[in-house]
């Protein structure tokens, strides 16, 4: 059985701990392919927004509110997905 602090925490991350681990695992690799097709990305889809969900880039549009509404009529979650603007001159921030 699970200790109450366990499942607590599983309850407010929004499942059972194979659920959460499983999403983690989606976001991972939706995560490595932003950062390791960056070059690609910037020749494929200049200047527009990229949805990356589950480690493959689901759709792009140059407007962010209809990107969003797209991926929720394909029936994916904005919020299982990474989003993020595709600029040429991508510009670092370092502190």
């Amino acid at each position: 059985m699970m200790p109450s602090a366990a499942r607590s925490a599983s309850r407010r991350l929004g499942g059972d701990p194979k659920e959460i681990a499983r999403g983690l695992a989606k976001f991972g690799r939706s995560a490595r392919v932003l950062s390791s097709a960056q070059p690609r990305l910037i020749e494929r889809f200049p200047s527009k927004w990229v949805a990356v969900h589950s480690g493959r880039v689901a759709m792009s549009d140059a407007n962010l509110k209809r990107l969003i509404a797209r991926l929720k009529k394909a029936g994916i979650g904005p919020g299982e997905t990474i989003i993020r603007f595709v600029d040429r001159k991508q510009k670092s921030l370092i502190l």
